[in-house]
């Protein structure tokens, strides 16, 4: 498919078995994680006020 002479789309077979994940990383366009897994939790204490009063408040400043 061209746009003005330009191509704009290329269709080609996939391989058996081979995931998009691995295509992607053998085409250069995806570069896999450097760490496997998911960062640590992060925990939150009770302490000051909860996110939403926080932007109340910061709203509250602006008006007034």
């Amino acid at each position: 498919m061209t746009d003005h002479g330009k191509h704009v789309l290329r269709l080609v077979p996939t391989k058996d078995g081979e995931s998009v994940r691995d295509r992607l990383v053998s085409e250069g366009r995806l570069r896999p994680a450097l760490t496997a897994g998911l960062p640590a939790a992060i925990s939150f204490t009770d302490e000051g006020p909860s996110p939403s009063e926080a932007l109340a408040g910061l709203r509250d400043e602006e008006r007034y």
